[in-house]
C-alpha cells in the first residue's frame, strides 16, 4: 500500500521510542477476567433459539458485519503504519511528509487502543442470537487481542523505529507482533470457519488485513 493511498487526500506521511506501556493499555487483570467469565456464562446459559435456519444465519451475518465495521479503523491504521515504515526504508517521503508522520502514527496507535470508539464498540458487543454463538464469540475474543495487543504493539514498534530507525529492540518487536498478527488472524478465521460449518454456509468472513515486516527489498502489502 502506498503512502498516498493510505492517506486519502494529503499524504498521511514516529514518536519517541515507547519505554513503558501507555496508560490506555493498562487494563486491570481482574476486570478482564470478570468480563471473560460473564461472557462465557452468557454464551453457555443463554443460548438463543432462532425460529429458522434463515433467521439464524441472518443474525450471525449481521453480528459479524458489525464486528468488521468495528475492526476497520484499526485495520487501516495498521496498514498505514507498515506503509510508513516501508517508506522510511525506501527514503521515499519528502521532508514535509516526514514531519507529519509522528502525529499520524500516534493517531494510528489510538485507533487500535481501548480509547478508540470502534474498539469500545467491539468489546461491548452482546452475544449474538445464533446457534453458532460459541465460535463467533471466540472469534470476537481473538480479534480483540489482534487489535489491542498485536496491532497496537506493531504500531508502537513502528513509532519507535521512526524515531530510531536502527533500534534493534524495536525491530525485534515489530517482527514479534507481525507474527502474532498472523497467528491470531488465522485463529479468527478458524473460528469463523467453524461458525460457517455449524450454519451450513460460507457467507461469514472476518476482515483482518495481512501485513508483512517491511524491508528495503520487499515492499509492504
Amino acid at each position: 500500500m502506498s503512502t498516498q493511498t493510505a492517506a486519502g487526500d494529503g499524504a498521511r506521511p514516529g514518536a519517541p521510542a515507547a519505554t513503558a506501556p501507555r496508560w490506555y493499555r493498562r487494563r486491570p487483570v481482574l476486570l478482564g477476567g470478570g468480563i471473560a467469565v460473564v461472557v462465557a456464562i452468557a454464551v453457555v446459559t443463554d443460548l438463543p433459539t432462532p425460529t429458522s435456519h434463515a433467521a439464524d444465519l441472518a443474525s450471525a451475518a449481521a453480528f459479524v458485519k458489525e464486528v468488521n465495521t468495528d475492526l476497520r479503523a484499526c485495520g487501516f491504521a495498521l496498514q498505514e503504519a507498515y506503509a510508513f515504515r516501508q517508506d522510511q526504508l525506501n527514503g521515499s517521503l519528502s521532508a514535509k511528509d516526514r514531519a507529519s508522520v509522528p502525529t499520524l502514527l500516534s493517531d494510528d496507535a489510538v485507533a487500535c487502543s481501548y480509547i478508540d470508539p470502534s474498539v469500545t464498540d467491539l468489546t461491548s458487543l452482546e452475544s449474538p442470537e445464533t446457534t453458532a454463538a460459541q465460535p463467533i464469540g471466540q472469534m470476537v475474543a481473538t480479534v480483540t487481542t489482534w487489535v489491542t495487543v498485536d496491532a497496537l504493539g506493531a504500531v508502537e514498534a513502528v513509532e519507535s523505529l521512526w524515531a530510531h530507525p536502527a533500534d534493534l529492540r524495536a525491530q525485534r518487536a515489530l517482527r514479534h507482533y507481525t507474527a502474532l498478527l498472523a497467528r491470531d488472524r488465522a485463529d479468527a478465521n478458524r473460528s469463523i470457519a467453524q461458525a460457517d460449518a455449524q450454519l451450513d454456509t460460507d457467507q461469514l468472513h472476518v476482515d483482518l488485513p495481512v501485513v508483512r515486516v517491511p524491508s528495503a527489498a520487499t515492499p509492504a502489502t
